[in-house]
């Protein structure tokens, strides 16, 4: 079995939140299983990204199915649902990559914050 190395920043891209944050979007209940793993779930940095404008040059797949305004509205609710379980997100703008990616890494990620 793998483990990491608790001293070291792991990334998750989704979370409980994010689901509970689509799941509302999409106009569908929240099962209290989901409700309370976004309780008990701690992150020591959450970080939001700002939607992206995907009108121009978007990769389509099946996953992505939302429409601007969709996409923003879940954007809010994933703000809503983190502040509603007691969590502090980072919002990080809409950029390229390396400035997300700059942004994130500036944050401190010792072991006690």
């Amino acid at each position: 079995m793998q483990t990491t190395d608790p001293r070291e920043p792991v990334f998750f891209d989704y979370g409980v939140a994010e689901a509970l944050a689509f799941l509302r979007g999409k106009g569908l209940p929240w099962e209290d299983e989901f409700v309370s793993a976004a309780v008990q779930v701690r992150f020591k940095r959450v970080f939001v990204l700002d939607p992206l404008d995907l009108s121009v040059s978007a990769i389509h797949d099946s996953l992505r199915t939302e429409d601007a305004a969709l996409r923003r509205d879940i954007h809010a609710l994933i703000l809503d649902v983190y502040a509603a379980i007691g969590a502090q997100p980072i919002q990080v703008p809409a950029a390229s990559l390396q400035n997300r990616l700059s942004l994130v890494l500036k944050e401190p990620f010792d072991s006690t914050t």
